[in-house]
């Protein structure tokens, strides 16, 4: 506990020290990145196996990003788990359920969007996936704590 709590005190300095350098936009934008993972991800190192095992969702999920097949049941089929193991394991990784996971990556994905490219804010919604652009903009809103329509705007001249 002692040497977690030293890595993490280590990290937040890291950050603090290390933003000082870097330009507004990227600031910015790493900022709010950061802020959507939960701090169990950050502060704890996986096994090559959870490694490999995040890293094949994740290429699953964002191959199917905008699917409208991306679903639990997709997942536990071509990950081959049942629906527990696949939760309790990205619960154990992440600290997070599937759903809320796969959306946290629509939601980093979105940001991209946002910042590079010219696209609505509609036809970002339904790029990452998002049945509903009202969906989008509050769960959005939710994890970065601004809409897309004022993160656009905030990085649109950067």
């Amino acid at each position: 506990m002692r040497d977690e709590m030293g890595d993490f005190v280590q990290t937040v300095l890291y950050n603090v020290l290390g933003n000082k350098e870097e330009n507004t936009k990227e600031k910015d934008l790493e900022e709010i990145t950061d802020a959507s993972y939960p701090q169990s991800m950050e502060a704890t190192p996986l096994s090559s196996a959870d490694a490999d095992f995040i890293k094949k969702l994740d290429q699953i999920i964002n191959e199917n990003l905008s699917s409208e097949k991306l679903s639990i049941k997709y997942l536990t089929d071509t990950m081959a788990m049942s629906r527990a193991s696949l939760y309790n394991k990205v619960k154990q990784i992440t600290g997070l359920g599937v759903n809320e996971y796969i959306n946290r990556l629509r939601i980093e994905r979105s940001v991209y969007l946002l910042a590079n490219t010219n696209l609505s804010i509609s036809e970002i919604s339904y790029e990452v996936g998002f049945s509903y652009p009202r969906y989008f903009s509050t769960s959005f809103k939710q994890m970065k704590g601004v809409t897309p329509s004022q993160f656009k705007e905030k990085n649109k001249n950067s």
